[in-house]
């Protein structure tokens, strides 16, 4: 990891993250988001996102639930980024799966950017198994899991 921080790339410093995130790597995966945070100096619904699930991950259920708030204030401002698609993956990742379920049913209706990954966001594995899961993959137009 020592070599990537070297980088100030958004890109790469976001793909990096999300590995360490979906491989368990969560503290490193915090590490990485804190970073680009400085590095762009901008609070990325989406980083916040993928912060608020490798703390949920991590333990830090506290500091997942602080994002969560941000990104629902950040949404009454404006649902670019899509805040309401990375609140439910910091509830997926606490395990909370009806507030989830309800994010992802309010981001399917606000049509925020993200929906296109519903069925292969990694937060969301463990949902694919729920009846509403699967309702709302077929409502906006996937295949069945």
């Amino acid at each position: 990891m020592a070599r990537l921080r070297t980088i100030q790339n958004y890109s790469t410093l976001d793909s990096y993250g999300f590995l360490l995130l979906n491989t368990g790597e969560y503290k490193e995966a915090i590490d990485i988001f804190k970073q680009i945070f400085e590095l762009e100096g901008i609070r990325y619904p989406r980083i916040m996102g993928w912060l608020g699930a490798a703390n949920a991950r991590s333990g830090q259920e506290d500091q997942a639930r602080l994002l969560i708030k941000e990104l629902e204030e950040l949404r009454t401002q404006s649902t670019a980024g899509s805040p309401g698609f990375f609140i439910a993956v910091i509830y997926a990742a606490l395990g909370e799966n009806e507030k989830a379920l309800g994010w992802i049913t309010t981001a399917t209706v606000e049509h925020e950017m993200e929906i296109p990954w519903l069925t292969t966001e990694p937060q969301f594995y463990a949902l694919h198994e729920l009846a509403d899961f699967e309702a709302l993959v077929k409502k906006v137009g996937f295949p069945g899991l």
